[in-house]
């Protein structure tokens, strides 16, 4: 899968907000906007459920939030970054998160 079938530029952003949850609404804001995705509700529900198994942020500042579910076709991403870090967002190196990729997939997308 080639990177630019996923992401476009109408999907990168300097985030606005600074906290965790909202920079979640933010990323999910500008996905839905694409009209990629149906049902805002099912993507806010699975990416907060995610996150709550499990922090999202891998380290060196940056956070990958992600789901599989039904009706994607092919994964979507969007990229937000925050000059100032976004300070509740919990890393495993316990850095200040400042880029996040979020990456929305299909249920059966595991190898995409």
């Amino acid at each position: 899968m080639e990177l630019s079938k996923a992401l476009n530029k109408n999907r990168i952003c300097i985030l606005k907000e600074n906290t965790k949850e909202k920079v979640i609404l933010e990323l999910i804001e500008l996905i839905t906007r694409s009209g990629e995705i149906k049902g805002i509700a099912g993507l806010k529900e699975s990416i907060f459920y995610r996150e709550k198994l499990m922090s999202t942020g891998i380290g060196l500042g940056i956070a990958v939030p992600h789901v599989r579910i039904e009706g994607v076709y092919q994964p979507i991403m969007a990229i937000g970054i925050s000059h100032e870090g976004i300070p509740d967002y919990v890393s495993i190196d316990d850095q200040i998160i400042k880029i996040v990729v979020m990456i929305v997939a299909g249920k059966n997308q595991h190898r995409e």
